[in-house]
């Protein structure tokens, strides 16, 4: 039986939010999906950033274990991340993402001080 559809979700403190912020993304990856996944972590790395607010994008793998991705992205406010996601999941590219994914991504928001 397949995983349930990972949904991404932003909290609502974070949705009021208006200071630079970090989030912190970590997915879990099928393991048939892995190549296909490094590949558009590579896309997210290169184009994330030309998307209004966000300053940076890295991309990490977990050392120990090779399915799990986090991406860290550097953007001028939590607003702006989440104006984001919500075009991510309009335009249908959200499902181009979570194909690949053994559950829902964690999310994280640290707010710089």
């Amino acid at each position: 039986m397949p995983a349930a559809s990972p949904q991404f979700v932003v909290s609502q403190d974070a949705k009021r939010a208006h200071s630079a912020t970090t989030v912190l993304v970590q997915f879990q990856v099928r393991t048939e999906s892995r190549e296909a996944f490094a590949k558009l972590m590579q896309s997210v790395k290169l184009n994330l950033p030309q998307v209004p607010g966000c300053l940076e994008a890295s991309v990490f793998i977990s050392e120990g274990q090779p399915l799990r991705y986090v991406l860290v992205e550097q953007w001028e406010s939590a607003a702006r991340h989440a104006a984001h996601v919500r075009a991510l999941q309009d335009s249908g590219e959200w499902r181009a993402i979570e194909q690949h994914l053994d559950g829902a991504p964690t999310v994280e928001y640290l707010l710089e001080q």
